[in-house]
């Protein structure tokens, strides 16, 4: 069984906009993170983040988990744009698992045994991490790099998802 090529998808919006992350090929053989906005409550975006993601050989996703932070208006709005990704992916055969932000931000944030504990400083760690060691592009914001961080997780922690080494 080859091993599965990720899409992660942070579902969380910032001006209505969520964000997707995927490995495409590049240069010298290489394979670069490729990051994308849209609209996570429209069917029609989300189907073409995840047909595109489909084309070049992804086959499984993985979805950050929505929590009850401090607002129920935004966590209801999250649980419905995690269903449509949800019922998308599965429309597309895509294998789905799913992840807590305490899960991979401390696999993935982690330096030098200091995890930012504010969220504000675990944001721009997260710019600061997929931009300097994941060489992504200095543009992106924090919802890029979440999911960019996302995939690096998924990578490199095929086995606790999958069961595939």
């Amino acid at each position: 069984m080859s091993r599965p090529r990720f899409i992660a998808i942070d579902p969380a919006f910032t001006n209505g906009k969520s964000a997707a992350a995927y490995r495409i090929g590049g240069p010298n053989n290489t394979r670069v993170i490729y990051t994308r906005k849209f609209s996570s409550q429209n069917r029609l975006e989300v189907d073409d983040v995840l047909r595109t993601a489909r084309e070049i050989g992804c086959t499984d996703l993985l979805i950050e988990k929505p929590y009850l932070a401090d607002n129920p208006k935004t966590f209801g709005r999250l649980v419905e744009a995690c269903t449509t990704i949800r019922f998308t992916a599965q429309a597309l055969k895509f294998e789905i698992h799913e992840v807590y932000a305490a899960t991979w931000q401390p696999a993935v944030l982690t330096v030098n045994r200091y995890m930012p504990k504010k969220r504000a400083e675990r944001k721009a760690h997260a710019i600061f991490v997929a931009c300097n060691l994941l060489r992504l592009h200095d543009s992106i914001d924090d919802d890029e790099a979440d999911a960019a961080c996302m995939l690096f997780y998924a990578e490199n922690h095929t086995y606790e998802l999958t069961g595939q080494t």
